[in-house]
Order: structure tokens, then C-alpha cells, then sequence
């Protein structure tokens, strides 16, 4: 079926910026951005990836004149995404900090993350105009 966007959540990530202990951390990664607000999914932001040649007009959040629909994507099952909108200053739109909760579901791919960078920054690559 073809469609003109997903809409997918979105929950944003930061770091904890009234914990000294998460201050005094080295942020190298995203995923090293472990701290967000304590909130279903269901009610967070949301992005859309969009089908340029079945939309009219889009903005960030949605589209507008799509000739297919925009099809919402359950978060849970299907896809979200993690968000990180000046992490440095604690999860996007985040409040009250006593409701944030660390989530370290990305950790595990830290390693692998790393890895490849480091493989990446190790190969050269030659271009051509040809």
C-alpha cells in the first residue's frame, strides 16, 4: 500500500542537567543521552517520514493536499523514534526534572557504534570526478 507519510512518536533525550554526577559526564555519543520524560509514548511529540511524490505540502509534524494518507505508526509495535533536541540542556520540552527517568535501552548498541566509527576513521577513501 502505498501512503504519503508515517507519523511516528517521538521521545526526546538529554541529559540531566540538576544531577552533578550526570554533569560531570563526557556526552561523546547520542545514545549517551540517557535521560527522558516519564511519558507514554501515546502522548509524545511525533515526526513524519514523507513519500515526496504523494504529498503536496509538509512541515515537521504533517502533511497537507497528500494524494495517499499519512498513516500513524503505533510506537510500541511498530517504530519511534528517540529525539535529541539540545541534549546537552536535558530532554526537548522535558519539565519538571523530578519526572524524568533514565533509559539505557540503546546502550547495548554503544560498542558496536563506537566500533564502526572507529573502523570508518581508519579507511581512506579515495574520490573521483571521473
Amino acid at each position: 500500500e502505498e501512503v504519503g507519510a508515517l507519523r511516528m512518536k517521538s521521545a526526546s533525550f538529554g541529559k540531566n542537567i540538576h544531577d552533578p554526577t550526570d554533569n560531570s559526564v563526557h556526552h561523546p555519543l547520542l545514545v549517551d543521552y540517557v535521560w527522558r520524560k516519564n511519558s507514554t509514548l501515546g502522548n509524545a511529540r511525533s515526526k513524519i517520514l514523507v513519500n515526496p511524490q504523494q504529498v503536496n505540502y509538509l512541515d515537521v509534524h504533517d502533511t497537507k493536499g497528500a494524494a495517499k494518507p499519512t498513516v500513524d505508526l503505533e510506537p510500541y509495535q511498530q517504530l519511534h523514534i528517540h529525539h535529541y533536541k539540545n541534549p546537552e540542556k536535558g530532554p526537548h520540552a522535558g519539565g519538571d526534572p523530578s519526572q524524568w527517568v533514565k533509559d539505557e535501552s540503546l546502550s547495548l548498541y554503544r560498542q558496536a557504534i563506537l566500533d564502526s566509527l572507529t573502523e570508518q576513521s581508519n579507511t581512506t577513501q579515495v574520490y573521483s570526478n571521473n
